[in-house]
């Protein structure tokens, strides 16, 4: 085995790699446009441990949502719209 085998194993595991690297930016990058969504946490307060106050932007309306750790509660409906 000479210096030239071990200098074209090595040419190829860097292609390989780089093809890896590439598919898995290019897989983020779709995953993150699949999941994004008109649904928008835009600001969360806690009250106590495990209970917090969260607001949510959804389509044209803004809510005002309790959340404990087994329930949530919608405490108050906004709307963003500027009529």
């Amino acid at each position: 085995m000479s210096f030239d085998y071990y200098y074209k194993v090595l040419i190829s595991l860097v292609i390989i790699g780089g093809f890896l690297y590439a598919f898995y930016i290019l897989s983020q990058k779709y995953r993150q446009k699949i999941f994004e969504g008109e649904l928008k946490v835009t600001d969360r307060a806690s009250i106590d441990k495990g209970v917090h106050v969260v607001t949510i932007d959804y389509k044209q309306s803004r809510y005002l949502v309790g959340v404990s750790d087994k329930t949530f509660t919608v405490i108050d409906q906004f709307s963003l719209s500027t009529d």
